[in-house]
């Protein structure tokens, strides 16, 4: 074979594997589905039993104090399911109410009667089953994604990771990235209200620093 012939062929055949290196599917190289960049959302549950003496739907002092423990060492507050499993008679019900009393004073709501499957009741106590979504972000940085492989041109597999990562961590009740919650109807007379009372100045004005203070409120305010 001649150098000339032989040179040919190499050419050939390096170009026949490029040319099928660049054509090859996507689906061959890295896809997201390898590391999907999304937070996990993941429902947790944790139960306090609340004791009542015989006959009594008054709570104790050792009870309240054992109460607002539970509520202190869990950080039972925003975003928490409070449960309340129901009982039976009257006499259940007072002690659901003085249960759900305690949690009021702390601005938070509870949800009664719930049943909860294999959760056997003492006729002298009040469980209370709280549940709370958590967030577990991707993990980050992801580099899984080689860029010396990137014949389809795709996205890098960091892109959007320290987003999601950060909404993940910001989100006041991990629940709403489960399923949001219904908008209510904005009350008009209120908003023009308040736009009104801005625009005159009637709110106090901005603290001294960096912050430039509001010039439509200093124009409003001369004009009057």
């Amino acid at each position: 074979m001649t150098l000339i012939r032989k040179h040919f062929v190499v050419g050939v055949v390096a170009a026949s594997v490029l040319s099928a290196l660049g054509c090859a599917p996507q689906t061959s190289q890295w896809s997201t589905v390898e590391a999907p960049k999304e937070n996990k959302v993941s429902l947790i549950r944790f139960s306090h039993s609340v004791k009542f003496r015989a006959s009594e739907d008054r709570l104790s002092a050792p009870e309240a104090t054992r109460l607002a423990g539970f509520m202190r060492d869990q950080n039972v507050g925003y975003g928490d399911q409070i449960l309340l499993l129901p009982g039976e008679g009257a006499l259940a019900q007072r002690r659901q109410d003085a249960v759900a009393t305690a949690f009021a004073r702390g601005g938070l709501r509870v949800m009664r009667d719930v049943q909860v499957e294999g959760v056997a009741l003492d006729p002298n106590e009040v469980r209370i089953v709280v549940g709370r979504y958590v967030v577990t972000p991707p993990s980050c940085p992801n580099w899984s994604k080689r860029p010396d492989e990137d014949f389809g041109n795709t996205p890098s597999s960091y892109i959007g990771c320290a987003t999601t990562t950060n909404l993940g961590l910001m989100v006041a009740n991990p629940s709403d990235l489960v399923s949001g919650n219904p908008t209510s109807p904005a009350d008009g007379e209120l908003s023009a209200f308040r736009i009104e009372s801005y625009r005159h100045g009637l709110y106090p004005p901005l603290l001294k620093g960096d912050v430039a203070p509001n010039s439509r409120s200093d124009i409003t305010k001369g004009t009057k």
